[in-house]
């Protein structure tokens, strides 16, 4: 069954541009093949900190949407690592933008839109005795972190129209709270 052609696609644990780029082609190929307009998708990933190689991305509609552009931010965040006492980077997976138009349906004047692919720090080693206080830092600093940013860009925008997507790595915390400091 062929994708119902979503206008943005965001993705994790992508391993580079070109991968991404073939399963853009693929998706495009996939729905010309079962006889629906071609989506002409296009993918944007930007590479990050994270030592296995995986990013975050988009797979952009670009039929329907305007891309005006992509930024990574945070890449060079540091944070103390109170496990060892030494400087580590906040985000091994940088979030990414997407800045964008669409054609508001009932307007048709086109609507700015702003999309933040994510993919936090995961519970890996959260209850491990030596490692657990970085990964519950970390988490904690990230979390900060992107509330800073929305909350900056709502300041600057109150307006503008921001989606987080992605993989924010967190639980429902009646079922498993995570572990305060």
């Amino acid at each position: 069954d062929v994708m119902k052609s979503p206008d943005v696609i965001g993705t994790v644990e992508v391993e580079n541009l070109a991968v991404l780029k073939r399963l853009a082609d693929r998706l495009n190929a996939d729905t010309k093949a079962a006889g629906k307009p071609d989506p002409q998708y296009q993918a944007f990933l930007i590479d990050g900190n994270d030592a296995r190689g995986i990013d975050v991305g988009f797979i952009v509609k670009t039929s329907r949407i305007k891309v005006i552009g992509t930024k990574q931010f945070g890449k060079s965040e540091k944070f103390e690592n109170p496990s060892l006492s030494e400087e580590m980077s906040l985000n091994d997976r940088p979030p990414l933008m997407l800045e964008a138009k669409i054609n508001d349906a009932k307007t048709g004047q086109p609507l700015a839109l702003t999309v933040v692919a994510n993919h936090l720090k995961s519970f890996r080693g959260i209850d491990d005795p030596k490692d657990g206080p970085n990964v519950r830092m970390k988490k904690k600093l990230q979390a900060e972190f992107l509330a800073k940013w929305v909350n900056e860009r709502q300041k600057a925008d109150p307006t503008g129209r921001i989606l987080l997507v992605g993989d924010f790595n967190a639980w429902n915390p009646t079922s498993h709270p995570m572990k305060q400091q």
